[in-house]
């Protein structure tokens, strides 16, 4: 069930920071702390890679995992869901968000552009970081699905197609298919 921000403030997070990951009596904050927490849980459990161990590709993905939560997230979208953030100024507001909404496209091209210079460079297909799945596979695929709120959906898949595959890589999951349905949230290609 979801809690209120009163809740969300005394119990997980008085900063008020998302995402925020409740474990136990610990909570962690901030996408790169949350990644590769999920990632060493994984390696525990014998599922390996989703951080990768070669130096440079684990540089790749936290490369991958800065770009995408400092500057999508934290600057794009939340000048369009927050605009408040960036002007107090409300007639302002709108235009923040409609700012925003075109940061956010301009972003949608460049991760279809460092999916296919990573190809162009002997990168496997449908993977983000190298040619296996990494944590920051999920990272991209929570951006596509973000897409329904700049109203980018139609036509994703012809647009940017290699951003397309690593949000079908993901979406194959069985992890995926169960949080989706727990959120009740439907699956965008099957």
């Amino acid at each position: 069930n979801p809690i209120t921000r009163a809740e969300f403030l005394s119990k997980i997070n008085p900063e008020g920071l998302v995402p925020a990951l409740q474990v136990n009596d610990k909570v962690i904050v901030e996408m790169t702390g949350i990644l590769t927490y999920i990632a060493a849980l994984a390696e525990e459990h014998g599922r390996h890679g989703w951080l990768p161990s070669d130096a440079i590709k684990r540089a790749k993905a936290y490369e991958w995992i800065s770009w995408l939560s400092g500057t999508i997230h934290s600057q794009a979208f939340t000048a369009l869901w927050r605009p408040g953030k960036f002007s107090d100024d409300e007639a302002a507001q709108a235009g923040i968000q409609a700012k925003a909404k075109s940061t956010i496209e301009g972003h949608y091209e460049r991760i279809e552009a460092r999916l296919a210079a990573k190809e162009a460079s002997g990168g496997k297909k449908g993977h983000a970081v190298g040619g296996e799945f990494t944590v920051v596979d999920v990272l991209v695929y929570l951006f596509w699905r973000w897409a329904k709120h700049v109203d980018l959906e139609k036509g994703m898949p012809e647009r940017w197609p290699r951003f397309a595959e690593v949000a079908r890589q993901v979406e194959r999951l069985d992890g995926t298919k169960v949080a989706m349905e727990i959120e009740k949230q439907g699956l965008w290609f099957s």
